[in-house]
């Protein structure tokens, strides 16, 4: 483990001479949000990829595409003579509620899936406490909408109105990962999928710009947070069901952001809030930030803002042919197992 400016030599950080998006400044904010930073435009200035505003298709790390043209202007799309508003999302205390007995009572989680699981190393324990269930069809869907319609869906994500009945958004096959705030509270639903399409391997079940519904967000999830309480250490690291299989191997406090660049503007201040004990934080990111120099600027923001309220930064590496600290965690428990 080592400081972020011993990582690496960075001369292999430098940007490419031919990036196809750059970031947005001051100078050049987000045609479509405004705002100054986390957002980048295409070099032709025809595509946005915004983290704010929702658009045509969603990334990874959970930011919006937006096609431009010469009327855009900031949040142009969103215009509420020709689109519906949605509702503020339900409280965190609902969405919890619904977010548990939809997983708890509704959905069961397939030997398929519970396998990938095991195979990533968590256990049958850990699998049942943190809450996965694979994702319904259609038709299972509608009816656990009918089901859960008593309990009031508005303000939901992933449940709208038609008409006079509600709906499940459809979900592609795969299985729902729990974001959970540090209450421990089901604040989000994420889901794996099993075949990626446009190399997106991961979804958010909302119901954004529907009747009656809402956005997920893209809230920041928290695995042991009963290790946190009283530890002077987290680790960071990207996305929910990473930061749970890491959690369960190392056995220690681990905050998952959905993207490298969603931890938001107040995330120093919030951790600060939420765990006044923490002192150190390591950031795990995954090792393809050797490569592309978006992870890498991710990395950096994230350690800036930390190291600006006072924390301490460390940066975990380990051995660049395990893409993910929970790759290696597993590799080495592979190696134990395998020693006794």
């Amino acid at each position: 483990m080592m400081r972020l400016s011993e990582t690496y030599p960075r001369q292999s950080y430098q940007p490419r001479e031919r990036s196809p998006f750059v970031r947005v400044s001051r100078r050049r904010p987000c045609p479509v949000c405004d705002h100054s930073n986390n957002c980048s435009v295409s070099q032709d200035g025809r595509v946005a990829y915004c983290r704010r505003v929702r658009g045509t298709k969603q990334g990874r790390d959970g930011g919006w595409v937006h096609i431009l043209d010469a009327t855009t202007t900031p949040q142009a799309r969103v215009a509420p003579t020709t689109r519906q508003t949605p509702p503020d999302r339900a409280s965190v205390d609902h969405l919890d509620a619904i977010h548990c007995k939809l997983l708890r009572e509704c959905l069961t989680l397939t030997e398929g899936h519970r396998a990938d699981l095991y195979r990533r190393g968590l256990t049958r324990v850990e699998i049942e406490r943190l809450g996965f269930a694979s994702t319904p069809t259609p038709e299972e869907g509608d009816q656990i909408a009918r089901a859960l319609a008593d309990y009031d869906l508005r303000g939901v994500p992933g449940f709208y109105r038609e008409g006079d009945q509600w709906r499940m958004t459809k979900c592609r096959s795969g299985f729902f990962v729990p974001y959970r705030n540090p209450k421990g509270q089901i604040a989000a639903l994420q889901y794996r999928l099993d075949v990626p399409f446009d190399k997106t391997k991961y979804l958010w079940l909302s119901s954004a710009n529907q009747p009656g519904g809402a956005s997920s967000g893209a809230p920041v999830h928290f695995a042991n947070r009963h290790l946190m309480r009283a530890a002077e250490e987290v680790l960071v690291t990207e996305g929910g069901l990473k930061a749970d299989v890491i959690a369960c191997l190392a056995q220690t406090g681990v905050i998952g952001v959905a993207g490298v660049s969603c931890f938001g503007a107040d995330f120093a201040a919030r951790l600060r809030e939420d765990f006044p004990k923490v002192r150190r934080v390591v950031i795990a990111y995954d090792m393809d930030l050797i490569v592309k120099d978006e992870v890498f600027a991710a990395l950096q923001r994230l350690a800036r803002q930390l190291e600006q309220a006072a924390y301490q930064v460390r940066v975990r590496t380990w051995p660049a042919q395990y893409k993910g600290f929970d790759d290696y965690l597993l590799s080495q428990l592979a190696g134990q197992e395998v020693a006794a």
